[in-house]
C-alpha cells in the first residue's frame, strides 16, 4: 500500500496555494482512499480467496460495462498460476468488485447515485467517495482547488474515511494518516500523485467512451433492427388487410348462399310437415274408428256379462233363507251374559256372538268351541260356521271371511276394512246352495 508522505527532505517549494490544495486531493485519493477500498476488499475476501472469488465471479465481472480490457488483464492474466493482488487494482476497479462481488448492502438510492443526507451506511460512504473523486477531476484542467472548496472536500472525504473505519477496521490509523496529509509539506514528487490520478481518470474515461460506443453500436442495430421489423409489419400489414378484403368478400358470398340454402330447406320442410301433418291425421282417424268400434263391443260383452250376474243374484236371493227369522225348535243354557247374535241349531249345537268372540253350546248350556271374531257370523245347512276374522298373507295380517267345519278352518277371500260383511254372508250362502 502507498504511505501518506511526511515533511519532506526535500519540500516543493514555489506551488501556489490553490495547486497545493488539488495536490493534497489528489495524494488523498490515490493513497489513502484506495488503500481504504482495498482494506475494505480484503475484509469481505480473503487474498487467499480472492482468486476463487473472481473465478466464481467471471462470467459476470466480463460482462459489465464499466470494466476494460487492462482491468480484466488484472483480474484474469494469461498465466492460471499468477496470483492476483488486490495492490494491482486501481481504485476504479476495486469500487467495481465492492459494488458487484463483496455483497455490501447498497444505500437507500441504489449503488451509482448520490446517498441521502446523513446516511452513513457502508454503500453511501462508498458511494460519496467515489462521487467526491470524480467531482475532483473536475479541476484537473486548472489543476487548482480554491480554499473553500478545498476544505469542503477534505472534510467531506475525512467523515466518510472515519466512518468506514469505525464499521470495518480496528483503531484509528486513516484518520490519524489523513490529519498527517494535511499538516506536512508536500515532497518534491507530489506531482507524481496528480498524474496517477491523471491516468485513472483517463481510464475511466476511456470505460465511458468505450461503454457509450458499444451501447451506440447497439443502439444503432437496434434502431436497424426496428426499422426493419417495420418495413416486415407494414408488408404483413398489406398482406393481411388484401387477406381480410378476399376475406370479407367471400363471407359475404357465404352468407348469401346461406341465405339462398336456408329459404329452400324451409321450403322443403314445410311441405314436409304438411305431408305428415295429412298423414297423422289419417292414422288417427283410422285409429279413432277401431277404438269406438272395439269400445262398443266391450260395452255390449260387459252389459251381457253383468245382466246374467244380476239374475244369478236375484235367483240367489229368492233361495236364500234368513237365518234372524229362523222357527224356535230347541231351548239352551247359555253359560255367558250378553249374548248378541244366536245362529240356527244343527244336530243339538248352537253358535252364539257375545263381547269376547264366537262360542258354540250344547243344549246343556256346555261351551264345545271357541273362535275369535269381532263381526257377524252365520251357518251354512251342512253346519259349517262363516265368520270374519284375520289370515296372515306375506307376514302381515289380512282382514278376511273363514269357513270352519269339524274337520278343518280355511280363509275364503279377503275382505277390506269398511266391507258390508252381511252381503259375503248372504252370498257365500246362496253360492254354497248351489253346489
Amino acid at each position: 500500500m502507498a504511505s501518506v508522505p511526511g515533511p519532506s527532505v526535500t519540500p516543493c517549494h514555489g506551488i501556489e496555494k490553490e495547486k497545493e490544495n488539488f495536490c493534497r486531493l489528489c495524494q488523498l485519493i490515490m493513497t489513502i482512499c484506495s488503500d481504504l477500498f482495498r482494506d475494505i476488499l480484503s475484509y469481505y475476501i480473503k487474498p487467499t480467496d480472492l482468486r476463487s472469488t473472481l473465478d466464481k465471479n467471471s462470467q459476470k465481472l466480463q460482462t459489465l460495462k464499466c470494466i476494460n480490457s487492462h482491468q480484466l488483464d488484472i483480474l484474469y492474466p494469461a498465466s492460471g498460476n499468477t496470483q492476483t493482488k488486490v495492490e494491482d487494482m486501481d481504485m476504479c476497479l476495486l469500487y467495481t468488485l465492492l459494488r458487484n462481488v463483496c455483497k455490501i448492502k447498497p444505500h437507500a438510492k441504489k449503488w451509482g447515485n448520490p446517498p441521502n443526507q446523513g446516511d452513513s451506511s457502508l454503500g453511501a460512504c462508498i458511494d460519496r467517495i467515489r462521487i467526491m473523486r470524480n467531482s475532483i477531476y473536475g479541476h484537473l484542467k486548472t489543476g487548482s482547488i480554491e480554499d473553500v472548496d478545498f476544505k469542503n472536500y477534505w472534510t467531506d472525504l475525512k467523515t466518510n474515511i472515519v466512518e468506514i473505519e469505525k464499521l470495518l477496521l480496528v483503531g484509528n490509523s486513516y484518520e490519524q494518516k489523513v490529519d498527517k496529509l494535511m499538516s506536512c509539506e508536500l515532497s518534491s514528487n507530489a506531482k507524481q500523485y496528480v498524474e496517477e490520478f491523471k491516468q485513472l481518470q483517463m481510464r475511466i474515461d476511456d470505460v465511458e467512451r468505450s461503454t457509450k460506443r458499444k451501447i451506440a453500436s447497439k443502439k444503432a442495430r437496434i434502431d436497424g433492427v426496428a426499422r426493419s421489423t417495420k418495413r416486415h409489419i407494414a408488408v404483413k400489414k398489406a398482406r393481411v388487410d388484401a387477406l381480410e378484403k378476399k376475406q370479407m368478400s367471400t363471407t359475404n358470398d357465404v352468407k348469401e348462399h346461406l341465405q339462398d340454402m336456408e329459404h329452400h330447406m324451409i321450403y322443403v320442410f314445410q311441405g314436409m310437415v304438411t305431408a305428415m301433418e295429412k298423414k297423422m291425421e289419417e292414422k288417427i282417424s283410422s285409429l279413432e274408428q277401431k277404438m269406438e268400434g272395439k269400445l262398443t263391443s266391450m260395452e255390449q260383452k260387459m252389459e251381457e256379462k253383468f245382466s246374467k250376474m244380476n239374475k244369478k243374484v236375484e235367483e240367489a236371493l229368492q233361495r236364500l233363507v234368513l237365518l234372524p227369522f229362523a222357527i224356535l225348535t230347541h231351548a239352551f243354557d247359555t253359560p255367558v251374559d250378553e249374548v248378541l247374535t244366536l245362529s240356527n241349531v244343527r244336530s243339538g249345537r248352537l253358535w252364539m256372538e257375545w263381547t269376547d268372540g264366537l262360542i258354540q253350546v250344547d243344549t246343556d248350556g256346555n261351551i264345545i268351541d271357541k273362535v275369535n271374531s269381532n263381526g257377524p257370523f252365520c251357518v251354512t245347512e251342512d253346519d259349517a260356521l262363516l265368520y270374519r276374522s284375520y289370515a296372515c298373507k306375506d307376514g302381515e295380517d289380512v282382514r278376511c271371511i273363514k269357513k270352519k267345519t269339524s274337520k278343518e278352518t280355511v280363509p275364503l277371500f279377503e275382505t277390506e276394512e269398511n266391507e258390508n260383511f252381511g252381503r259375503f254372508i248372504v252370498l257365500i250362502l246362496t253360492v254354497t246352495s248351489w253346489y
